[in-house]
């Protein structure tokens, strides 16, 4: 049993770790345009509702950063 949970951290450690990096790398890159992206995208008023789980604010920060990439 025991062997198996290390495998499985092994497994998921380097998967853990890559989306981090990722993560830390998109916020990197896109912090300094996504307040000039999200009110262009709040002046067009394209999201009026969220999506799925997420807020319409969340919605715009995340599509500006999809637009920014």
């Amino acid at each position: 049993m025991k062997k198996h949970f290390i495998t499985g951290l092994v497994i998921l450690l380097p998967l853990t770790v890559t989306i981090l990096v990722l993560g830390f790398l998109i916020r990197l890159l896109t912090q300094p345009f996504v307040g000039l992206a999200s009110n262009f995208l709040a002046q067009l008023n394209i999201v009026n509702k969220g999506f799925l789980f997420l807020s319409p604010d969340q919605v715009i920060k995340y599509f500006s950063q999809f637009l920014i990439l």
